[in-house]
């Protein structure tokens, strides 16, 4: 049906489609699952989590820090094409949006939605 959808153009049913198919499917299983988190959490070094939380959350306050930069905080909308000091790289590290990883490791320490 996804498929058929795509070939038609309808890409509403093609979302639709493949979002219940990823919502429904029993396989194939990730490495390990929810069910695992506590044990994978627990061999975590306490400080090396209160770290990543920190970091967390200052990324959700909108406070990012690359290349040992001082912090950059934004108010309202994050300026994607900011450039402080000129220094591209710093923006290219923004736009690569590796700050994901920390958010999602946070999350699985936590079990905590921001």
């Amino acid at each position: 049906m996804f498929r058929e959808a795509v070939t038609h153009s309808d890409y509403e049913t093609a979302r639709t489609t493949l979002v219940a198919h990823f919502q429904s499917r029993t396989g194939p299983k990730f490495h390990f699952g929810w069910e695992d988190r506590e044990g994978i959490v627990a061999a975590i070094e306490d400080e090396q989590r209160r770290t990543t939380i920190h970091a967390a959350e200052e990324i959700c306050q909108q406070v990012f820090r690359f290349r040992r930069m001082p912090p950059v905080r934004f108010e309202g909308d994050i300026d994607w094409a900011y450039r402080p000091e000129g220094n591209t790289d710093w923006t290219w590290d923004l736009n690569r949006h590796h700050f994901f990883v920390t958010l999602g490791r946070a999350y699985w320490y936590t079990g905590e939605e921001k």
